[in-house]
């Protein structure tokens, strides 16, 4: 079954960037055209990034057949859960639409009765906002879009720590007869160990935490979009629509990293083993062959998929302004024992790595003004302090070392901290970010007195 733990709410919408996709009309009922113009529901990015398609993992099935640079129509590690097998026939793309379809199975067997539909992405990735428009089959057969790895992660370090992921964020059946599947966005994050039992590796249980949404309206009866912001390896946002429906944030003493492997995209029409189980009484679990093969309601309808990747924004004057280049050594400077980049658990505002400073420790990167203007430096940050002790502070040096402008790390969550100054072209400045100056005070052990800094932009606001 699903789990459904609700995360709070830590993030705030804008809708941006809308990209076109004109659509044919049909008069065909048993066919469903896409809307000519629909937005994507962006969150909104640090400031000095951006959000970049990922053109290889977005499509929106406008031309007249599925894109196999993309996609496959199938998924080659998975014939289907039963009583369902997934078959290509199944599969189609007509009327700007992905048509994942269900079906009688044309030779049916002991294991597989009835067919379902899959498509499976080419290209994985790590981190990103996902999103897909999607109206769901009236069938009782489950309408999905999620991302899972395409190989076990840490494979050669052997039975009991190579592991699998997999991140839903749409489970729904359409034609479920109660609302808590039929109105339901169910979203979920699994990762799933192995373990050695009896002298044989196999999988251990999962470790899974999800939300819901009641959309209080059926998901088959009109489009909706799912979409999901991956942000660290510990913490996913979902949404329905734009709206934020819960946070998760997993982490565990199994893996402290739990989803930092590469993912690809699947759509999938299937069948649920424990349907039998819990349909309610007087409903058959499944579809008949008639509504199998009924065109008006055996089709889950896919508008668009939509992949985006966080960038640094053009006018960021800054070299790896967040950390994640495995050049950021040669960009930043790291001064004293305490300043470490870090990809431990919440040591980082988007993706996977920051910048950890304890007492007497900064790191700073030295740039050369391109021209007479007021600048504006951002930084997301925050303190670790469990005790009373001196914040962070980010600062503006001049070429003699004198202090222009500094502002004080005061939360101990991730805030956005502004400061502004005037330049002349040419001039050297340096920006550093410090932890405490005082000593650091420790409690079992573990350092207490530390700020964590991230995704930092450095922009041009007014030319002088």
């Amino acid at each position: 079954m699903i789990a459904n733990n609700n995360g709070p709410v830590l993030t705030a919408l804008a809708a941006a960037l809308c990209l076109a996709g004109c659509q044919q009309s049909n008069n065909d009922m048993s066919t469903v055209a896409a809307p000519s113009s629909v937005p994507s529901y962006l969150p909104q990015a640090p400031e000095g990034f951006e959000w970049v398609p990922i053109q290889s993992m977005s499509d929106e099935f406008n031309t007249h057949q599925l894109d196999s640079t993309k996609w496959r129509d199938h998924i080659t590690t998975w014939q289907g859960r039963p009583p369902a097998e997934f078959l290509k026939e199944n599969v189609k793309v007509a009327n700007g639409n992905l048509e994942l379809k269900t079906s009688t199975h044309p030779k049916p067997n002991d294991t597989y009765s009835m067919a379902g539909s899959a498509v499976s992405g080419k290209m994985p990735t790590t981190f990103g906002y996902f999103e897909a428009r999607i109206k769901a089959s009236k069938t009782k057969m489950s309408t999905t879009f999620w991302l899972h790895s395409d190989q076990a992660d840490a494979k050669e370090k052997g039975c009991g720590q190579y592991h699998s992921t997999e991140l839903d964020i749409l489970e729904t059946i359409g034609g479920w007869p109660e609302d808590n599947w039929a109105n339901v966005m169910r979203s979920n994050t699994h990762y799933k160990p192995s373990e050695m039992v009896d002298g044989k590796c196999q999988g251990a249980p999962y470790i899974s935490k999800g939300t819901k949404y009641d959309s209080k309206a059926k998901l088959s009866e009109d489009f909706n979009t799912y979409s999901m912001w991956w942000v660290t390896p510990n913490q996913m946002h979902f949404y329905f629509n734009g709206k934020l429906t819960g946070t998760v944030d997993l982490a565990h003493e199994r893996d402290r990293l739990p989803f930092d492997s590469e993912m690809s995209l699947r759509m999938v029409v299937e069948t649920y083993n424990w349907q039998p189980k819990w349909i309610p009484e007087g409903h058959a679990p499944y579809p008949s062959e008639s509504e199998l093969d009924d065109p008006e309601i055996n089709t889950a309808y896919y508008d668009h998929v939509r992949s985006y990747q966080l960038q640094s924004s053009a006018d960021n004057l800054l070299r790896d302004a967040g950390f994640e280049s495995s050049m950021r050594a040669k960009s930043w400077q790291l001064v004293g024992e305490q300043a470490n980049f870090t990809d431990a658990p919440n040591m980082s505002y988007t993706q996977a790595w920051g910048v950890k400073l304890g007492a007497q420790s900064h790191v700073q990167q030295r740039v050369t003004l391109p021209e007479d203007a007021e600048y504006q430096i951002s930084v997301y940050a925050k303190n670790t302090n469990r005790v009373d002790a001196t914040k962070g502070t980010l600062n503006v040096l001049d070429e003699q070392g004198e202090i222009l402008e500094s502002v004080s790390i005061s939360a101990d969550t991730f805030s956005s901290y502004t400061l502004r100054f005037s330049g002349q072209k040419g001039q050297k400045i340096t920006l550093r970010m410090s932890g405490a100056e005082q000593g650091s005070t420790k409690v079992d052990g573990a350092e207490v007195n530390s700020t964590v800094f991230d995704n930092i932009a450095m922009r041009i606001v007014t030319n002088n």
